[in-house]
């Protein structure tokens, strides 16, 4: 199955490329470098391993998970970027990070509603 979905999307981004003539050569080793690295550790790693764990868990938790990106890049942008974020974002991290948590609850404690 992944074999088949990074094959489409390889296909179609340079079906892309072609019909809006873009330059698909001439860049630099580094360039390429950095191009292998993007298709290998998001792409490979990460849907790959969100196809493992869908496979393995329920599926609420991990696909709200995958909210929780936004937070993680919004993270990393501060720290290697040093970009800041407006008061207002930190609240709205909070609160993605909060729904994520209760997707790990389990499903009893989820449908308890706060009954005791």
């Amino acid at each position: 199955m992944g074999l088949y979905t990074y094959s489409s999307a390889a296909f179609f981004s340079l079906l892309a490329c072609l019909l809006t003539s873009q330059p698909i050569f001439g860049y630099s080793v580094s360039t390429w470098i950095y191009l292998v690295l993007m298709a290998l550790i998001p792409m490979l790693i990460g849907h790959s391993l969100l196809n493992y764990l869908l496979r393995h868990m329920e599926v609420l938790p991990v696909t709200a998970s995958v909210i929780g990106e936004a937070v993680g890049a919004a993270i990393l942008a501060a720290i290697f970027l040093n970009q800041t974020l407006e008061p207002q974002a930190y609240i709205y991290m909070l609160i993605i990070l909060s729904g994520i948590a209760l997707t790990f609850l389990s499903p009893k404690q989820r449908n308890n509603n706060g009954k005791g």
